[in-house]
């Protein structure tokens, strides 16, 4: 459970971060 949670969360922020990128 927590490992799927993880692997969400690390998800989420790949997806932030490639969203930063597109921005900056």
């Amino acid at each position: 459970m927590p490992t799927r949670y993880d692997k969400e969360f690390k998800q989420n922020i790949i997806n932030l971060y490639k969203q930063g990128e597109s921005a900056a």
